[in-house]
């Protein structure tokens, strides 16, 4: 029998290499979790960008917002979905967070962002 992976695993696989400050916080993840939760860890992502946007040098959350990007445009419904529900949604009560992350977004995130706000 084959071993179905779940399709948010390549994804989040490709965020870490694209982005390897993620790659502590990924290793963690999967110690306490015995494995890949893609929706928890994107809970802890969305944590991350909101440390991150309180230092001055936003470089990381840009990468991580453009592969969000063009996910949103090109990728799988699942990874679409991971983004708005885990990523997104979690970012709602964040408010200065959200006014700086605005600028940085493209339009199909900000389009998310909008959707989930409703």
């Amino acid at each position: 029998m084959a071993i179905q992976m779940h399709p948010g695993f390549s994804f989040i696989y490709e965020m870490v290499r694209k982005v390897p400050e993620l790659q502590e916080l990924f290793d963690d993840h999967l110690r306490q979790n015995k494995g890949l939760l893609p929706h928890v860890f994107m809970g802890d992502v969305t944590r991350f960008t909101v440390e991150q946007m309180k230092s001055r040098d936003n470089v990381v959350v840009q990468v991580l917002l453009d592969y969000f990007e063009e996910a949103l445009q090109a990728g799988s419904s699942s990874e679409q979905e991971l983004i708005a529900a885990s990523f997104v949604e979690n970012l709602q009560d964040e408010k200065e967070t959200l006014r700086k992350l605005k600028p940085m977004m493209g339009p199909y995130l900000k389009r998310a962002w909008i959707e989930t706000s409703e």
